[in-house]
């Protein structure tokens, strides 16, 4: 009986140690699903404000375009008769300058895009100092033709605008597949809290299952040990008759001494005679009854012997039962963290997958950019020339 006591404490304890495994994996499971959307969020942040800061040294340098352009129109002297000499220099060193801007202005983007976003530091650009030396150059330089010259500046300036209206069409872009991505991955956070309840519901019924096996368990215990109660008192019983024929065993050799007694002195005391006979009988039926009695009680005994054997067969059984769900209930368990751990994986690579595919896209677009940037100083240089 203790054995048994003792194996059902032990059951208590695989259900307790289960269930805080159940929980701890749920734990971790939304752990990671938080710290995943939210690293997530803070990269689409950054890289979004570093597409506004773009934007925002496109407009000022815009800006400064038309309003230097704007003061060099309104501040324009009457033009001087031509030196060929000082215009072949100068347009030597606006053309000089002209080349080398492009690419001291499109290596920087270049380099920002090919960096992670998540090193993508927030800053506020200023214009640069070769732009307004460009802009001082062409507005205090005299003697040059004016006309090339803001034929220049607007082309430079719709070429501003163009990249401006790119920038911007790849920051709605990016936005809206942020968007889609937030959502995807809120739904793939509803789709495992649905499986984490699934789970708990199954863990918790299989807990009820075992609560009343151990009830019934229980049962059969007090049964029993009533039963050996009552084997305890049948034994006490049976002792005492033993004792009480032991006893009468005696008295019929008592009674058989008398006899031969009586017998010598058979002409004394036939009256007497006559009435130990009578006892004498009597005392056998009683032997008789008792030994029935106790022949009943051996059948009785092995009876109960034989039902308490059936029991402890089925405790045995019902032991093996609960050990083998036990099992089940784990291995469902290992097999559904596994399946939840590579879908997850899976999500992760094919988001990973298509942030890397558009990145390439627009290296790929800024290079494009870059060419014909070149392509078109190269044809404003050869126009001044």
């Amino acid at each position: 009986m203790q054995q048994r006591k003792r194996v059902t404490i032990d059951d208590y304890d695989d259900d307790d140690d289960d269930d805080d495994e159940e929980e701890g994996v749920k734990q971790e499971v939304t752990d990671t699903i938080e710290k995943f959307v939210q690293s997530r969020h803070v990269q689409t942040l950054k890289y979004l404000r570093h597409v506004i800061d773009e934007n925002r040294y496109l407009r000022l340098h815009i800006e400064h375009l038309k309003r230097h352009q704007d003061e060099r129109i309104q501040q324009q002297p009457p033009s001087p008769p031509p030196v060929v000499v000082d215009n072949s220099t100068e347009v030597e060193e606006i053309s000089i300058t002209q080349e080398e801007i492009p690419f001291q202005r499109e290596e920087t983007p270049i380099q920002r895009i090919e960096t992670p976003i998540s090193e993508i530091l927030i800053r506020t650009p200023e214009i640069p100092t070769f732009y307004k030396q460009l802009v001082d150059k062409a507005i205090n330089t005299e003697g040059e033709d004016f006309e090339s010259k803001y034929h220049l500046l607007n082309d430079e300036l719709n070429n501003l605008k163009k990249q401006h209206n790119i920038n911007r069409e790849e920051y709605q872009r990016e936005l809206d597949r942020v968007d889609r991505q937030n959502s995807q991955l809120k739904k793939d956070l509803k789709t495992a809290q649905q499986q984490l309840t699934i789970a708990q519901k199954r863990a918790n019924d299989k807990q009820t299952e075992n609560q009343i096996l151990t009830s019934s368990l229980s049962d059969l215990r007090i049964t029993n040990e009533t039963l050996n109660s009552h084997v305890n008192k049948l034994e006490q019983k049976n002792e005492q008759v033993i004792q009480s024929l032991t006893l009468s065993e005696q008295t019929r050799l008592d009674f058989e001494s008398q006899v031969r007694e009586l017998q010598q002195l058979l002409q004394q005391d036939r009256q007497k005679l006559f009435e130990l006979n009578i006892e004498y009988q009597h005392n056998e039926q009683q032997l008789q009854i008792s030994e029935q009695d106790i022949q009943s009680l051996k059948d009785k005994l092995n009876n109960e012997l034989d039902k308490n054997q059936q029991t402890i067969d089925e405790n045995e059984l019902l032991k093996e039962n609960i050990k083998y769900l036990q099992i089940q209930l784990q291995e469902k368990i290992h097999q559904e963290q596994e399946n939840n751990r590579e879908k997850q994986l899976n999500s992760n690579f094919k988001d990973f997958v298509q942030v890397k595919r558009n990145l390439q896209l627009c290296q790929q677009e800024n290079e494009q950019l870059k060419n014909e940037i070149k392509k078109l100083h190269i044809k404003f240089a050869n126009n001044n020339d």
